[in-house]
């Protein structure tokens, strides 16, 4: 996991105890936005790193094996 990844999952878990505490519907309904886009940011992300390290393992494999 990157350090940006962790960050993002960080924020996620922030918003959702400030939308917890919340007494205000207003405030609530805002840090319950920043769940939802800090989690959909990191899935995103998580996904293109994924994604990278993919190509990485494949790029190694056919190196070795066109030796």
């Amino acid at each position: 996991m990157s350090s940006l990844l962790d960050s993002y999952r960080k924020n996620a878990e922030a918003a959702r105890i400030e939308a917890e505490g919340a007494t205000l519907p207003n405030v609530r309904a805002r840090a319950a936005q920043a769940v939802e886009c800090w989690s959909d940011m990191a899935d995103k992300l998580e996904w293109v790193e994924e994604q990278g390290r993919e190509r990485a393992d494949a790029a190694s494999r056919a190196k070795h094996e066109a030796r």
